[in-house]
């Protein structure tokens, strides 16, 4: 058998074999005229090899020693041998290690990273495959090299939790199922720094409640203000949880399925706020549908307000903010501007006003009221939410 034959009856079984189209060439790619082995992804050259060597035993025509091999190299499968090798070990994300960078070279596809005792790989994890595909679509062709590095640079960014936060949403958008279960939050990724904070937090939470005790150090102690403590911490999760709920529903949001997206029932996030939930989003809708006319509000009086003597000094570190309220960004923008405006109007009740700023702080003043006796969401604003708003806006 000729040794072109031979090559070609090798690269059939070698497609045969792992799956992927193999090519025998006989060029000159790297400065030397020989037969090449190409193909794309699949096997990791360590493990053709292996196959090489299995099906040209006793074929005198091939010297597999003379062979060269060239495996061309896809985005995607670049991207999900990185993400392969790092899903298992997070903590190493925020400096990935050569290996991590350049685990392709040593992925089967479809199989694990090569196992030099083995030449049937397992398949890889499904999730790098999903999430490679979603962090490779946010780039256009434009923006990305076919190497990778871009979208492994943003993954590196992002990190495993932002990546698999924002894949989870689009999910969501695009099925529009509210009940696909949501991510798991890896811990494990929280800085050593920021866990030590939080314990330093909670330290001076449990100092204050003992006070002065003279068994401050008892066991008992400790314990009982250790469980008040969690309760704190708890209120303050709860606090937070309020407020980001309340943002959502402002926006347009529905309760329910905001409920179920997080995998609680349909009915967990009304029951846990309650009317709390309705006093808090009253003001939020006001803002939203009265944003230009508050912006404009906040804008006049405090370019009157600068030219008033009669405003004092504490009360002026709030005119940046009110000069530079801007409906064009939208109402969670203009959040800022309520404290700011009551911090004012406060000044000018100790120190009227004089002049042309007099009519703007009223009028200011009448809108913050308007804003502070806002009516909870009736039947018609709550039959106009939805399950997601279409541009989801992020939480400040």
């Amino acid at each position: 058998m000729s040794r072109s034959s031979a090559m070609r009856t090798l690269a059939w079984t070698l497609t045969k074999k792992t799956g992927v189209q193999v090519e025998p060439t006989y060029d000159n790619y790297r400065g030397s005229r020989c037969w090449y082995l190409t193909w794309s992804d699949g096997p990791c050259e360590a493990t053709m090899r292996k196959r090489v060597a299995a099906a040209a035993r006793g074929v005198a025509s091939i010297d597999v020693k003379e062979l060269r091999y060239l495996r061309n190299k896809t985005e995607l499968n670049i991207v999900v041998a990185f993400l392969a090798y790092v899903l298992p070990r997070p903590e190493i994300l925020a400096d990935p290690p050569w290996d991590a960078l350049y685990a392709y070279n040593d992925t089967d596809f479809p199989g694990e990273r090569d196992d030099p005792g083995k030449i049937d790989p397992a398949p890889l994890d499904p999730e790098a495959w999903d999430l490679a595909r979603f962090a490779i679509s946010q780039f256009t062709d434009e923006d990305r090299f076919p190497d990778g590095r871009e979208t492994i640079r943003h993954i590196v960014k992002i990190g495993l939790n932002g990546l698999r936060l924002d894949h989870w949403l689009s999910q969501i958008g695009r099925q529009s199922d509210c009940r696909l279960l949501p991510p798991a939050v890896n811990t494990d990724v929280v800085s050593e720094r920021v866990q030590q904070d939080l314990a330093s937090a909670i330290n001076h939470v449990q100092a204050e409640l003992v006070g002065g005790s003279a068994h401050r150090n008892d066991p008992r102690v400790q314990l009982l203000v250790a469980e008040t403590t969690r309760k704190l911490l708890l209120k303050a999760i709860d606090q937070q949880q309020l407020r980001t709920t309340a943002h959502a529903l402002a926006d347009g949001s529905a309760l329910g399925p905001l409920s179920t997206a997080i995998g609680l029932s349909t009915r967990t996030l009304g029951m846990r706020f309650g009317k709390e939930l309705d006093d808090k989003v009253a003001p939020l809708t006001w803002l939203r549908d009265h944003a230009t006319e508050w912006a404009h509000a906040c804008t006049a009086v405090a370019r009157a307000a600068k030219e008033d003597p009669s405003i004092r000094s504490d009360a002026r570190r709030v005119l940046w903010t009110l000069e530079n309220a801007d409906p064009a960004h939208g109402w969670r923008d203009l959040l800022g501007t309520i404290a700011a405006a009551r911090t004012l109007l406060d000044a000018t009740r100790r120190w009227p006003p004089k002049g042309a700023s007099a009519e703007p702080c009223r009028h200011l003043e009448e809108l913050l009221a308007a804003h502070d006796q806002a009516p909870p969401p009736g039947r018609r604003e709550r039959a106009l939410r939805r399950a997601f708003p279409s541009k989801p806006a992020d939480t400040p």
